[in-house]
């Protein structure tokens, strides 16, 4: 029967169950015409609505890069062929686009500054910005780690050294404030918008972690947060929160929520 038919091709590519039946023919009948899936992209991901074709390769076409809603446009590490079975190959585009990702945020990690506080052209770099957010991220957790691998005293004029962690992260919020009020281009905006609300949750956190007399990095005010490392065993992000553990999905996800419940 015709639901057992779509039934299969959802088994296959099980983001097709976000589809009506209707929708889902409209695809299976263009089979032959890749585009035909550029109006279902939005209901079928979280956070894509279109692909990049490339325009000089139709036999088969190529698809290059694959954009958000606001317009951004991620490149694929390697272009996926839209031929064949349509199942197939958005098979392909998603893992295609968790590579990508992957990819583009271990060379932003790797091309991070060594002062973070001047970060202009890094930020501006056009690395995703998920990719951005969590390198932010993966740095602070560094920085607050070795701030609290020090003894209390040892910070600059004997103070501790988290106080120094937190002159050293505001310095660099006022640089990204700065840079907002200078011309920057739409998704410039939205990327600064997120990175500053980041960038004051974690100055709040340090100023909490001192207020505490935290000294340690395993001291339960410092291991109850959301903590981000470049783990070289795997070769990957890992997020910590006192003894879970899991690695970081690379993909169309948006930004965790800063709520109390993280730190409590």
């Amino acid at each position: 029967s015709l639901e057992d038919y779509l039934e299969t091709k959802r088994a296959l590519f099980p983001r097709f169950y976000f589809l009506s039946n209707d929708e889902l023919l409209s695809i299976l009948s263009q089979t032959r015409n890749p585009h035909a899936v550029q109006e279902h992209l939005s209901k079928c991901f979280d956070a894509m609505n279109r692909v990049v074709f490339d325009p000089e390769k139709n036999s088969p076409p190529e698809i290059t890069h694959f954009s958000d809603i606001a317009g951004e446009k991620v490149p694929n590490s390697t272009p996926v062929r839209a031929e064949g079975a349509v199942e197939i190959w958005l098979n392909h585009i998603l893992d295609q686009m968790v590579q990508s990702l992957y990819d583009l945020t271990k060379k932003s990690l790797l091309e991070y500054p060594e002062d973070g506080r001047y970060r202009r052209d890094w930020l501006f770099a056009d690395y995703p910005a998920q990719s951005v957010l969590l390198v932010d991220m993966i740095s602070w957790t560094s920085i607050c780690e070795r701030a609290l691998g020090q003894d209390a005293t040892d910070g600059k004029g004997g103070e501790n050294p988290l106080a120094g962690c937190v002159k050293y992260h505001q310095e660099q919020l006022q640089e990204s404030v700065a840079y907002v009020r200078q011309d920057l281009s739409k998704l410039q905006r939205i990327l600064m918008g997120a990175l500053i609300v980041l960038d004051v949750h974690n100055i709040t956190v340090i100023e909490q972690l001192l207020a505490a007399d935290c000294r340690s990095v395993n001291d339960f005010d410092w291991s109850k947060q959301l903590r981000y490392y470049w783990d070289a065993n795997v070769d990957d992000c890992m997020c910590r929160q006192t003894i879970s553990s899991f690695k970081w999905v690379q993909g169309t996800a948006a930004v965790t929520g800063l709520w109390p419940v993280h730190r409590s």
